[in-house]
Order: C-alpha cells, then sequence, then structure tokens
C-alpha cells in the first residue's frame, strides 16, 4: 500500500509499505533512506500515527490504512566522549551514542592506520557489533581494541618453514623477537625479508602488505660478515 510520511519542517513524501510482510522496523529503515539527506539514524526517529506513537512490530498491528500520512519526529543528536584502549596506547573519540561500531572503526583507521577488518572492538569483555548504545556505551565508556591474527609463515635457507599466529598490525620488532624465540636466536641476528624488502622494526607487519599464510625468510648472520638467505636473494656483505 502507499501511505506518506512526513516531518514537522514540511518534508513529505510518499512510499510502498507491504503491509502483510513488513515490520515497523522495515519500515524506519524505509524512513532513514529516504531521509539520508537529513543525516538522521535509526534511533534518532520515532513514528506517529493520529498523534499516538507506533510501536508495534508488525505493520498491519498498527492500524496504518492506505493514504495515511505517517509523522517522523526526530529526537535530539547526543554525543558522547568514549576511550578506545589498544596495546600502544589510548585513543579518544566524540561520537554519536547511536554510532555503528564499524563507523568507530573507520574513526580509529583514519587516526592510526588499522585496517578495518582486522579490528575487533570489545567492551566489559565481549565482542561488540551494530549501534554504540544498545551495547550499553556510554559518556566515559573504555572499550578495547583488538586485532584477529592470521597465520603466517617464516622460513630460512635449509626450508626449514614455522608458522606463527600474529597481528598484522604488530611491529616488526615484536615479531622479530617471537622469531628469536622460536630459533633460539639473538633478535640482533636476525633479519626477515618479504618481497626482496628488508621489515624495519620500527613498522607495522601490515606496512609491508603481508597477508595471511604469506611466507617471510629468514636471514641470519654468519662469521665473516656475510648474511645468508633464501633464493632468490643474494648473500649480502655487511
Amino acid at each position: 500500500m502507499k501511505i506518506f510520511v512526513q516531518m514537522l519542517d514540511g518534508w513529505r513524501k510518499e512510499i510502498v509499505v507491504n503491509e502483510n510482510s513488513e515490520t515497523v522496523a522495515h519500515l524506519k529503515d524505509t524512513v532513514v533512506r529516504e531521509l539520508r539527506n537529513k543525516e538522521l539514524t535509526f534511533d534518532q526517529i520515532y513514528l506517529y500515527l493520529k498523534e499516538r506513537e507506533i510501536s508495534g512490530v508488525w505493520v498491519r498491528d498498527c492500524g496504518i490504512q492506505p493514504g495515511d500520512t505517517v509523522n517522523v519526529v526526530a529526537k535530539q543528536r547526543k554525543f558522547i566522549r568514549i576511550t578506545v584502549k589498544h596495546e600502544d596506547g589510548r585513543i579518544t573519540l566524540d561520537v554519536e551514542e547511536s554510532e555503528l561500531v564499524e563507523y568507530v572503526k573507520e574513526r580509529i583507521k583514519k587516526r592510526k592506520g588499522f585496517a578495518v577488518d582486522k579490528q575487533v572492538i570489545m567492551f566489559k569483555g565481549q565482542e561488540i557489533n551494530g549501534r554504540l548504545n544498545h551495547n550499553g556505551v556510554e559518556q566515559g565508556s573504555i572499550l578495547s581494541l583488538c586485532f584477529k591474527k592470521v597465520q603466517i609463515f617464516v622460513e630460512d635457507m635449509t626450508g626449514k618453514k614455522d608458522r606463527f599466529d600474529v597481528h598484522l598490525a604488530d611491529k616488526v620488532l615484536k615479531f622479530k623477537g617471537q622469531v628469536a624465540e622460536k630459533r633460539e636466536l639473538g633478535a640482533s641476528h636476525v633479519r626477515l625479508i618479504y618481497r626482496g624488502k628488508e621489515l624495519c622494526e620500527g613498522k607495522l607487519l601490515q606496512d609491508y602488505d603481508i597477508k595471511p599464510n604469506s611466507t617471510v625468510n629468514l636471514v641470519m648472520r654468519i662469521r665473516g660478515g656475510y648474511i645468508q638467505t633464501l633464493c632468490p636473494y643474494p648473500r649480502i656483505k655487511t
């Protein structure tokens, strides 16, 4: 059926609703899409029919008839300040209380460069998704940022290969320490090469475009001031 939705500022739009299969949530989603220029979210709008808020589950149970006008009332946007902790420090963000967690991840990526699909946001010991306020996040909340682990390999000149479960947002320095410990070597004797480039300690693994199941070559110093490595990389004099 066709109905109208309108706001107090005069905005009005005709939409099509399937009263037999759609829920009120579906109707609100439709309104939010139509209101795209007003930058309102699902949680910011209330729907009213004949001065009564629509609060049922199904459109068919709300008394809406073809040609009716549903009024859209927007509540004031509320912003909160949250803190996101990660192993290298903290990030303070001013966000909307109904902000999507995915948008928070995007903000973190812009600030720190961490890939969105590798981020895991935790609150009170549990991973959260959806909207912040739906997960109990409020003014002053402290969230934790973790990263999904991936599997990569380290191979030496003999062909011996070790598996490591790492966060791609880890620093090369940390990963070098893991390799040195696994191989029972001093960290100063270890160099790591990926696609012909030596990994620098101050950078992150993801800075070198390392992917899950990638193989990093292990380079070790030997007597005489040479480095031994795996082909196709040549012996490099130091």
